[in-house]
């Protein structure tokens, strides 16, 4: 596992909390399962998400937002390709919710993946990858070769705004 700090400039990173926190910002919902299993736990958690890049295709123009950080991920590792870039926004929900632990992708890329979790804003919410506890740190990104993980979220704002990259190394 990989942490990295001040990942944009503060001018584009100021940018990006505008564009990602605005009112006009486009955001799905999403209820708290993967692959159809429902949190246990939690049953009627839910976040809000919104896929900027799968399969080679833009489906947002916010992707090219997320180019500084692209671009550093790719000058600092060996990436072959793009695999995914998907925005997660996790409510306040007066409580820490434990989303489900999973993997993004286990069996469907022929090579390795490098996952990315890039914190748009500072909070006290975070990501577990395996034994590691990882809380949000604005402008700061965790990369990790695909393994189980899951998200928490906060307590402390009234949401918690997540970039999730996946590449193909």
């Amino acid at each position: 596992m990989y942490f990295h700090g001040d990942i944009m400039s503060q001018e584009d990173l100021k940018e990006f909390q505008l564009t990602m926190m605005a009112p006009t910002m486009d955001w799905y919902y999403a209820p708290a399962n993967i692959g159809g299993e429902l949190n246990k736990d939690y049953p009627d958690a839910f976040n809000f998400t919104n896929i900027f890049y799968n399969n080679a295709k833009v489906y947002s123009g916010h992707y090219f937002k997320c180019r500084p950080i692209i671009d550093f991920v790719k000058r600092e590792y060996d990436i072959k390709r793009v695999l995914r870039v998907k925005a997660n926004m996790y409510t306040n929900q007066h409580k820490p919710i434990k989303y489900i632990s999973h993997m993004d992708y286990p069996k469907e890329v022929k090579g390795k993946v490098l996952d990315g979790v890039f914190s748009v804003n500072a909070n006290n919410g975070g990501t577990h990858i395996g034994d590691n506890y990882y809380q949000s740190q604005e402008n700061c990104i965790v990369l990790f070769e695909d393994q189980k993980h899951y998200a928490v979220s906060q307590t402390d704002t009234q949401v918690r705004i997540i970039i999730n990259f996946n590449f193909e190394i």
